[in-house]
């Protein structure tokens, strides 16, 4: 019967239909994962505010060439400007300057590593890597690459998309992560559980920096998510091409709006979407 096609098609379909990626997709946010790396080098103070890098378009790391997508360069980044572009260069420099423990403390700040808690079965966890997880499971030392790839959200770094939807809503909210859940009532009565917000205690000023990169991202008009206006709301988010080992990239997208005062966060991830 036709239903019972349905059946075998949604199960054993090679593109997995029945997966939940929203919660299990464990894959590399790429370029959204900037916002961690700038936040983070803004807090420890290895960055201010109008530090430049310059991007040739090409960053050297002894005989390894590591590249901005755009091949031209971008000239001299600041951390707003490089949110903005999605300047590779800027977050390798910064990347450097961070190293790898910190770079994953940011990471686990934001709840990478773990799972969100949402109310729905087998929820991912994803992985945050450092020096003692490549020594024990890939039985090899981290290297300088690593890190750069690290702070570009390249690597073994993996997350799901809901863990990346939390992410920027603590940068919306400045800090408050309502539980993600998906129950509201039962039988019409409304559900008598009290779902916790978290409190992540952020740095203002270096989150502030953050913000005004990811509105001028949708904003301005060489930002990388200007397809994103809407007429009458200020948006505010990041784009992202996830590099994966076969087929197309991954692309993402995430942000919140009205910029000013955030109603509503969001994640598009499409899986190799190129």
């Amino acid at each position: 019967s036709s239903r019972r096609q349905e059946v075998r098609y949604a199960l054993r379909h090679p593109s997995r239909p029945m997966f939940n990626r929203a919660i299990r997709a464990a894959v590399a946010p790429g370029s959204i994962f900037k916002v961690v790396t700038g936040y983070q080098a803004l807090k420890e103070g290895k960055i201010d505010a109008e530090d430049t890098f310059s991007c040739s378009g090409l960053f050297q790391l002894g005989t390894g060439k590591f590249r901005c997508w755009r091949e031209e360069g971008h000239g001299p980044q600041t951390v707003s400007d490089a949110l903005e572009h999605s300047c590779n260069i800027f977050f390798y420099s910064t990347g450097r300057r961070l190293g790898v423990e910190k770079i994953a403390e940011g990471a686990r700040r934001f709840g990478l590593g773990r799972p969100t808690g949402i109310d729905l079965p087998r929820e991912g966890t994803g992985l945050v890597p450092d020096r003692a997880w490549m020594n024990q499971v890939l039985k090899q030392p981290w290297q300088e690459g690593d890190t750069l790839s690290f702070a570009i959200g390249q690597g073994p770094l993996q997350v799901t998309p809901l863990q990346m939807l939390c992410l920027i809503t603590a940068v919306a909210t400045e800090g408050s992560v309502p539980q993600p859940h998906l129950l509201k009532e039962i039988d019409g009565e409304l559900s008598p559980h009290r779902w916790p917000v978290t409190r992540i205690p952020l740095d203002r000023e270096a989150l502030a920096r953050v913000k005004v990169g990811l509105e001028r991202v949708v904003g301005s008009p060489t930002g990388t998510g200007r397809l994103a206006q809407v007429p009458g709301v200020t948006a505010a988010g990041k784009t992202g091409t996830a590099q994966v080992s076969q087929g197309e990239a991954h692309a993402w997208f995430f942000g919140y709006a009205p910029a000013d005062n955030p109603r509503l966060s969001f994640v598009v991830f499409l899986e190799h979407g190129g």
